[in-house]
């Protein structure tokens, strides 16, 4: 979602410059968390390292980037949760009803009820008594 798409790269690898993954970077940072940046660099940044190890580069464009990006962990502002409203509520609810299925739209509704994120919710597991 955020590397594919974008155009510095869909150069060879050999092309794609310090630069290229600074500005891609920096961009991510402008409209998502720093832990989005976190997780994009590092997957970047293992491309880059196993082209190292195939022998296809000598150095890892990305290496230092995030310190150049990222202000330092103590610093950075956590953003405000922005939950639904109860109009977007019903109306995500209502089209999970039309789109879903009933499994689906059972996990839906309690992670809209419960303020789960996907992680959360993907991590619930049913207890059996007795267990």
């Amino acid at each position: 979602m955020h590397i594919w798409p974008y155009d510095c790269f869909s150069k060879t690898i050999d092309d794609i410059s310090c630069n290229d993954i600074k500005d891609h970077l920096q961009k991510i940072f402008k409209k998502r968390s720093p832990a989005t940046v976190e997780a994009v660099h590092s997957v970047v940044s293992g491309i880059f390292e196993e082209a190292i190890d195939d022998q296809k580069l000598e150095t890892n464009p990305t290496r230092g980037l995030l310190k150049k990006i990222l202000p330092p962990k103590k610093k950075r502002d956590l953003k405000d949760p922005d939950p639904f409203t109860r109009e977007e509520r019903d109306l995500f609810l209502a089209l999970a009803e039309s789109t879903c299925s009933f499994k689906e739209q059972l996990i839906l509704k309690v992670m809209v009820h419960a303020g789960l994120r996907l992680g959360e919710a993907l991590a619930m597991r049913l207890k059996k008594p007795g267990c």
